[in-house]
């Protein structure tokens, strides 16, 4: 009787076999890590595209582009609370439902109570797949306004309200001289407006496309016009991205009209592309903190900040970039420094 022997793996081989897998792995997994950021960086592209797309619908049915914040006017004051810009929009993605559940309280606005829902809503063309950051709702910091509490679901782009210097101004909010910086007092009358950090203090020519709009006391900032962009369309950015792992109270909220959880400046400095806030206060000239926090950045593995620019294109800048060229681009005035090619 004949016996067959079976064949079977010596202890050295399954050990080289396993070697081999191991080395095969490790081979693939970077290009699988590749392939999965150059997607979420392509998804991330798509929403810009098509948040730049339903900002020029809504410019189209409005005649203007949308407020990037709007303010109530209440006896003396000027309180920042309405819906912004990625509110208005939401009908120019499919999200007209959403816009729906919004309750107009005057004053209140989207942190009335009755509007927590609205506020909390995951809205998927407002987060980017690069971010690791938790997409769970939170409560901003600080309140807006003082003693409400309201949890606001995260998000990853932030529109231009304009050029500014390092501190001095920025397009997200107004102040005066008796006010705290974040409102307006409009009495006595006319009001007096004091070099703090609002748009009041700001050279009018370095506003943006999507600055906070307010018609109140002596002072008046309208929606913008494509029309009126001398800059030209191809060289104004309109919305980017941001992120930041540290402090994610301060990272953006989409339905928050408060200051700059929606609306970023063009500043001079790169700092202010740097992806985490923690990083950008220990950054050199960081020892004050509104440019950090009005920043643009991504966690993309290239390094990548995208945008897409009032002509409707989607452009991603590197840290290599021209920062008086990018302060440039923010704003819609002509020949206020050099353009990007």
């Amino acid at each position: 009787m004949t016996h067959i022997r079976s064949q079977a793996f010596t202890l050295v081989e399954l050990l080289v076999v396993i070697a081999i897998i191991a080395i095969l792995i490790g081979l693939l997994l970077p290009a699988v890590h590749r392939i999965r950021e150059a997607a979420a960086r392509a998804k991330c592209q798509n929403n810009l595209k098509q948040i730049g797309l339903a900002i020029h619908n809504y410019h189209d049915a409005r005649g203007a582009l949308p407020p990037g914040g709007d303010t109530y006017v209440s006896g003396s004051n000027a309180v920042p609370n309405k819906p912004n810009w990625a509110a208005v929009i939401l009908p120019y993605l499919e999200q007209q439902n959403v816009l729906n559940s919004y309750t107009e309280v005057p004053d209140l606005g989207v942190t009335a109570p009755v509007n927590a829902g609205f506020v909390a809503t995951k809205v998927q063309a407002y987060l980017c797949p690069s971010d690791p950051a938790s997409t769970q709702p939170q409560p901003t910091v600080p309140a807006s306004p003082a003693n409400v509490t309201t949890a606001f679901m995260p998000g990853n782009y932030k529109a231009m309200g304009g050029r500014s210097d390092l501190n001095n101004y920025f397009w997200d909010t107004i102040s005066a001289a008796t006010g705290s910086g974040n409102f307006v007092t409009c009495l006595p009358t006319p009001a007096t407006y004091s070099g703090s950090t609002g748009a009041t203090a700001a050279p009018r020519d370095f506003r943006g496309p999507l600055h906070i709009v307010v018609n109140t006391c002596n002072y008046s900032l309208p929606p913008e016009k494509l029309v009126d962009i001398s800059d030209g369309t191809s060289n104004t950015l309109l919305v980017g991205e941001y992120a930041t792992r540290s402090n994610p109270g301060r990272r953006v909220f989409w339905a928050d009209g408060f200051g700059p959880y929606a609306i970023g400046a063009a500043i001079p400095n790169v700092k202010t592309l740097i992806n985490d806030q923690v990083a950008c206060y220990s950054a050199p000239n960081a020892a004050a903190s509104p440019q950090c926090y009005r920043g643009y950045g991504s966690y993309h593995s290239n390094g990548s900040v995208n945008f897409v620019l009032c002509d409707g294109s989607v452009r991603a800048f590197g840290l290599g970039i021209n920062m008086n060229a990018f302060a440039a681009m923010g704003s819609i005035a002509g020949n206020d420094g050099p353009t990007i090619p």
